[in-house]
């Protein structure tokens, strides 16, 4: 059995694991004198939502803070070939390993963090740790792996557009053998809270804005309009 002083210690020195979460990118680019918000259009070839607009982003892996994570897929989707010759030249890359902080001072010239917004559940429940930068050397490149191709939205289309917004709810469903009476005093039945959300939709944009990136996107733009 653990003493007090090792329960403490454990407490005191706890990280947060970010195992099986993720991390996103809000990148923001100046055009013709006004900031604009760069999407995707995923892949046609991706298994999983192809065509679905969305920011970069993805996996947190082992080593990673959330924000190496967002900044790795965001040069791993729109400079490919600039992660490729930054790693090969820091030697940082490894096996099922994530960037290292060498490799990521490396992008420095192509982005600046602005900020870290408050994580999300995505689509599968898991948190997604979402960042805004600001793009410095936007050649209009990407992954023909992962992206479609890019788009641009300036700010001001969303600020003067506002989105649709549909009342969501996940359902709570328990498996047959959940001890119902056990936890509910005798009861055989109980009144599952489902988790409620907002589905915020862009019906206007080509393609359509929802999901996720939607209800993301709704957050960023609420944060510049106060």
């Amino acid at each position: 059995m653990k003493s007090k002083e090792d329960i403490l210690n454990t407490l005191k020195t706890f990280k947060e694991s970010f195992d099986g979460k993720y991390a996103v990118m809000i990148p923001l680019v100046e055009i013709d004198g006004e900031l604009h918000v760069i999407f995707e259009e995923r892949s046609h070839k991706l298994s999983f939502q192809p065509g679905e607009v969305c920011f970069p982003g993805g996996k947190i892996e082992e080593g990673e803070s959330p924000r190496d994570a967002a900044i790795r897929e965001f040069m791993e989707e729109l400079y490919p070939e600039v992660l490729v010759a930054i790693s090969s030249d820091s030697a940082t890359e490894s096996a099922g390993l994530g960037a290292t902080s060498d490799t990521i001072k490396g992008f420095n010239e192509y982005l600046d963090i602005l900020c870290q917004l408050s994580p999300l559940p995505g689509p599968t429940g898991a948190y997604v740790y979402p960042f805004v930068c600001l793009v410095k050397k936007f050649n209009g490149g990407f992954s023909s792996d992962e992206v479609e191709r890019i788009i641009t939205y300036p700010i001001s289309y969303f600020i003067e557009n506002e989105p649709s917004c549909y009342p969501m709810e996940r359902k709570v469903i328990p498996p047959d053998d959940f001890p119902i009476e056990l936890v509910t005093g005798g009861k055989s039945t109980y009144n599952w809270h489902g988790q409620k959300y907002d589905m915020w939709i862009y019906k206007d944009t080509s393609p359509v804005i929802w999901g996720f990136t939607g209800r993301l996107l709704h957050a960023f733009i609420e944060i510049i309009k106060t």
